[in-house]
Order: structure tokens, then C-alpha cells, then sequence
């Protein structure tokens, strides 16, 4: 196949706005959680006029690290908000989270990850001094009409701590 010039794109998905957010717990309850990325959601090179998906078990997938510190026994809930589309050069790229587009585990090493639907909050229960990896992928769908460039767009993760 021989490429043709304007029907290739390359998309990364801009993952959180900082490379690492820390949390601001009530008065007199301890260091917060924090929030630390890994790596961003990249479709890489994709072609117009079909749908591209990044598994969150691929290499590819956005990848973050949930921290709390102190004792154990409380909650903790992770939400995200999640674009429907992706933004570039006079482009509006379709981009869509399924139910099984997220998966977390308590490893790094993600041996046994759990599924898990990100337009939902995750309730998760700490560990002392705990921490919980995820992973996300998304499916884009890139119109014939779009323009070649880099398309992008935010996703905000939000990890609230449940205290009893």
C-alpha cells in the first residue's frame, strides 16, 4: 500500500494536566492522595475512514498511579471525565470510552488486573500507605474529511478520599 498524502494522522491523548496532582485533605487529617501519570493514551498513526482502538492492556494505553498515604480502612473514589471528542487542526475526532475501556490492579506489574467501565466512580477500599494502578484505552473513529495533524484532548481524574 502506498501512503497518500492527508489520510494519516497521529493522535495523542494528553492524559491529566500535570504529570503528577496531590490532593489537599481536610485540616488536621494528614497528607493527601496523589495522583501520578504514567504514560498517555497514543493511537499513533491511524487511518482515515476507519476506527482505531487502543486496549488498556496495550502498550499504547494512558497510565496512572493512585497514592494515598497513612493507615488503611478507609474509601477511596476515582472518577474520570472524559472527552467525546479529540481536537486538531480543523479536525473534531469522535473519540468513545466502552465499559471495559479501563482496567486497575494493586501491581504495577498489572498480573491481575479488573475491568472495570470509566464513566462510572470506582469505589476502592486502602490499604495503609496504599497505591492502585489503571489503565485506559479509548476507540477513535477518524472521518474520511478529517485534516492530517496531531489531535488531542484532556482527561481529568478525580480521586476523592472517603472518611468515616
Amino acid at each position: 500500500m502506498i501512503p497518500v498524502p492527508g489520510i494519516f494522522f497521529f493522535i495523542l491523548m494528553s492524559f491529566l494536566i500535570a504529570d503528577l496532582a496531590i490532593a489537599q485533605p481536610p485540616p488536621g487529617v494528614g497528607p493527601g492522595v496523589s495522583v501520578n501519570k504514567m504514560n498517555d493514551l497514543q493511537f499513533g498513526t491511524v487511518i482515515a475512514g476507519a476506527p482505531y482502538t487502543v486496549l488498556p492492556s496495550d502498550a499504547n494505553a494512558a497510565g496512572f498511579q493512585v497514592r494515598w498515604p497513612g493507615p488503611g480502612g478507609r474509601q477511596v473514589d476515582v472518577s474520570f471525565s472524559l472527552p467525546v471528542q479529540l481536537f486538531g487542526p480543523g479536525s473534531f475526532l469522535p473519540i468513545t470510552f466502552g465499559p471495559n475501556s479501563l482496567e486497575w490492579d494493586t501491581n504495577q506489574n498489572g498480573n491481575n488486573r479488573q475491568p472495570a467501565d470509566p464513566s462510572f466512580p470506582l469505589r476502592l477500599p486502602t490499604a495503609g500507605g496504599g497505591r492502585v494502578f489503571f489503565w485506559l484505552g479509548a476507540t477513535v473513529d477518524v472521518p474520511v474529511s478529517a485534516r492530517n495533524g496531531v489531535d488531542s484532548n484532556v482527561i481529568v481524574v478525580t480521586v476523592s478520599e472517603v472518611y468515616n
